[in-house]
């Protein structure tokens, strides 16, 4: 049995080959994607606890001053360096936290990216599978003596099957089939040969998906209609809220953010 990994895709047919090709360009363009808005967001991040870190800075310098100012000997020196090193500190805060606040606009146009790339990555995924599968099928059924051993196990197992019916029902029965009768019988033999072929089958078989797509990262939107996409594009990555109240939906249609 052949494991997918172990597949030469130069073996493949052309047009297989060629499909492969398209799906591996379009899903590096995902990987990228993804890569950019990683990154992105973890800058932000960095931006955002550096506010946490220089309001925590322009707290220490303000409670420093003032306890300066308080001592019977206050160093006007020493207060003011402490006055505006607590300045500095909560300029610089803000400054980090307003740049975290820009770039979340970036974090939407990259999320619409993402949503759009997967989008083109995921509708290759089953063509492709099934073009391969039904390539595949057709090779095995190609194989020299496949059919003429299938066809005579069926006929051993069809035989045996039905000596068991008829020794349990008699000939008297057998007798009075009709041909709705004996279509019936037929369709139980094929039904529990195929029973009997899957329970000979290597146990833990693999799947035959010739691609799949990445997973995707904390933070991205899957999107699962069209119209989804349309509102994710309308409303600059982000999943809409009920009634401009910022509640969020709890079920958008079509939209789930990962993480």
């Amino acid at each position: 049995m052949i494991r997918i990994a172990d597949i030469d895709r130069a073996t493949l047919p052309e047009q297989i080959q060629k499909r492969l090709e398209q799906f591996e360009e379009r899903k590096a363009d995902y990987l990228a994607t993804q890569q950019q808005y990683q990154d992105v967001v973890q800058e932000t991040n960095r931006l955002e606890q550096a506010a946490i870190a220089m309001d925590a800075e322009a707290q220490k310098a303000n409670a420093s001053w003032k306890g300066m100012a308080k001592s019977l000997r206050a160093d006007q020196r020493k207060i003011n360096a402490e006055i505006e090193r607590s300045v500095k500190a909560r300029q610089d805060a803000d400054s980090f936290r307003l740049t975290a606040e820009i770039r979340q606009d970036l974090h939407g146009e990259l999320v619409v990216q993402m949503a759009k790339a997967r989008w083109d990555v995921v509708k290759m995924v089953e063509p492709i599978n099934h073009a391969y599968r039904t390539w595949r099928q057709e090779a095995i059924l190609a194989t020299e003596g496949f059919l003429d051993n299938l066809a005579e196990l069926y006929a051993l197992f069809a035989e045996g099957f039905a000596a068991e019916i008829n020794q349990m029902e008699g000939v008297e029965k057998i007798a009075t089939l009709t041909t709705g009768d004996r279509q019936s019988r037929e369709n139980t033999y094929q039904h529990a040969f195929g029973r009997l072929l899957v329970a000979k089958l290597p146990a833990g078989s693999p799947g035959f998906g010739l691609v799949s797509a990445p997973p995707p990262v904390t933070g991205e939107v899957l999107v699962s209609s069209l119209i989804a996409m349309k509102r994710l594009v309308a409303n600059n990555g982000k999943i809409p809220t009920e009634g401009g109240n910022g509640a969020a939906w709890k079920n958008v249609p079509g939209l789930q953010q990962v993480g």
